[in-house]
Parts: structure tokens; C-alpha cells; sequence
């Protein structure tokens, strides 16, 4: 029988030829006279990158993985740009830690850097309704265990809320009676936003502070007025919050800080004499990108 009239044979591939085709194969060597990599010892210590791992020889670097695949990566010994990383290659290969060791933050400060001066009134709506001007803006000063202040660092975990005073400062009111509605409802005096984070920014004078803003906050009715605003830790109760005695690793206490703004008046709106004039600090705020603040010119 001629071999053009011969059944073909097929080949049954095992489970070994189907995980790994080249174990009935010779081994080839990619890079003609260059050792295999089994036969190169690396420099350095491998180091495991999925399936694969990194081996440095003295003629340059090669990432090796399944027997019988081999990929020369180098170039004059030296890794391309896209894969060159402190973090991963080497032994520089370590977790990222900061170098320096920050201060610890035994307790916080309030300053207030700009007080509210007037008010329009909105009512109990929401379509005309006006921020305070000028917005406040708190200061939050980090003190170390001598009550020496730190360098300003972000605090993520800190919020800062701010409640309607009257004009002694001694009674809240924060809430009030909307009588338009049947039956009536008790609301919140001010409207608009009542916590803020702190940010790091700098003042009109070019001073890194770390501050809390008050942009999009209104008060409903008419009346002389302080704001009163209260520092609290978001970790209450974890650790890492600072507790009376000012020891982070216990447990930690609500309220960190307060402070109160100087007497402002809000109008109704066919008293209202009118916004007043963009201060510095403003100014400096709402060109680091503090689109809430409006600018008058």
C-alpha cells in the first residue's frame, strides 16, 4: 500500500504534553551559544513575579518562566524604562516606608482666620439662598506634648462642625420652628454644608496652613448670630485617637477642640445691604483652585 493511501496517525497528547508541550521535545537553546538559563546563577535573589522570576547573570538580564521559554530583556545589561522599578527588581526591592519619623500630635488647636460678617437670610427654601460672607475659614493648629506647635500635615480623620450660637454665645440655636408648614416641623437654623475637612493650603501672606472651610453655609432667619464650631476625631473609640490625657495609643475622646466666631447679622433680603468685598485671604484661597469662593472685583 502506498503511503498516499495510508490512514494518518494521530497523535494522543497527554496531560504532561498538553501543560507542558516541550517535555518530549529537545530542549533548544533561543540564544545559540549563551547557557541555559538552569545553568546560570544569579547574582542576586530571585525574585517571584507571578509564574515567572527575575534572574540576573553577569551578561545581562533575563526573565525565565515555563521550561523552555526564555526572554532576553536587557540591553547593555540594563533594564528598559518601562520595567525599571525600585520597588519590584533587586534587592532595593523593599515595602515603601516613610524615612523620617513624623512628631507625634498630642492635641489640636482652633484659630479662626476669617469671621463671617453678614448674612442674607433664605428662609426655610433653597432656591435663593446665600452663603455667609465672608466664608469662615478655621486654622488647626498640631501641638506636640510640650504644647509646641508642629508642622502642618493632613489629619484625614478630623471633620469640623459648625452650630448657630446666639449673640452671647451661651445658647444653642441651631434649631428652629418652620411654622409654614401644617403641621409644623423643627428644622436646622443653618443650611448648606456643616462640616468640613481640613486642607492644606497656603494664605494670602504664602504660609502653609492647614484649614477648614466654610463656603456653602446659610442661616434661615434674621438675627445677630456667633457659629461655634467643634473639632471631632472620626476614629472615636480605635485606636490611634487621642484620649484626654493625650496618649494616641488608647482610646480616644469626641471632642478635640473648640472655638466661636465674633457676632455677625443676617437680613432679610430686602434689608440686606449688600456683600462686601473679597478679602486677601480669599483671594489667595480661591487661586490654589477653591472654586466655592467668589471673587468681587
Amino acid at each position: 500500500m502506498s503511503s498516499a493511501n495510508q490512514p494518518r496517525r494521530s497523535k494522543v497528547l497527554s496531560l504532561e504534553n498538553i501543560m507542558n508541550p516541550s517535555a518530549d521535545q529537545p530542549e533548544k537553546n533561543t540564544f545559540g551559544d549563551k547557557p541555559k538559563v538552569d545553568e546560570i546563577k544569579a547574582e542576586n535573589e530571585n525574585i517571584p513575579i507571578g509564574r515567572c522570576s527575575l534572574e540576573r547573570p553577569a551578561g545581562g538580564t533575563r526573565v525565565s518562566g515555563r521550561k523552555g521559554e526564555l526572554a532576553d530583556i536587557s540591553v547593555d545589561g540594563c533594564l528598559p524604562p518601562s520595567i525599571q522599578s525600585p520597588v519590584i527588581f533587586g534587592k532595593q526591592a523593599t515595602s515603601p516606608t516613610l524615612s523620617v519619623d513624623l512628631p507625634e500630635v498630642a492635641a489640636y488647636e482652633l484659630r479662626i482666620l476669617q469671621h463671617p460678617v453678614r448674612a442674607r437670610c433664605c428662609g426655610f427654601g433653597n432656591k435663593d439662598r446665600r452663603a455667609i460672607d465672608p466664608p469662615p475659614v478655621v486654622e488647626l493648629i498640631l501641638l506636640d506634648t510640650q504644647s509646641r506647635p508642629l508642622p502642618p500635615r493632613d489629619q484625614p480623620r478630623l471633620i469640623l462642625h459648625a452650630a448657630l450660637y446666639d449673640d452671647t454665645g451661651t445658647v444653642d440655636r441651631s434649631l428652629v420652628e418652620n411654622s409654614w408648614i401644617d403641621p409644623p416641623e423643627t428644622v436646622n437654623a443653618i443650611t448648606g454644608t456643616h462640616c468640613a475637612t481640613p486642607q492644606l493650603l497656603k494664605d494670602h501672606e504664602g504660609t502653609l496652613r492647614l484649614v477648614f472651610l466654610f463656603t456653602d453655609i446659610s442661616v434661615r432667619v434674621p438675627g445677630t448670630w456667633r457659629l461655634l464650631f467643634r473639632l471631632c476625631d472620626l476614629l472615636f473609640g480605635g485606636p490611634g485617637s487621642l484620649s484626654p490625657s493625650g496618649n494616641s495609643k488608647s482610646f480616644g475622646r469626641p471632642l478635640l477642640a473648640t472655638c466661636m466666631t465674633d457676632c455677625f447679622s443676617s437680613f432679610r433680603p430686602k434689608s440686606f445691604p449688600g456683600v462686601l468685598q473679597t478679602t486677601e485671604l480669599s483671594k489667595a484661597l480661591a487661586e490654589q483652585g477653591i472654586s466655592e469662593i467668589r471673587i468681587r472685583r
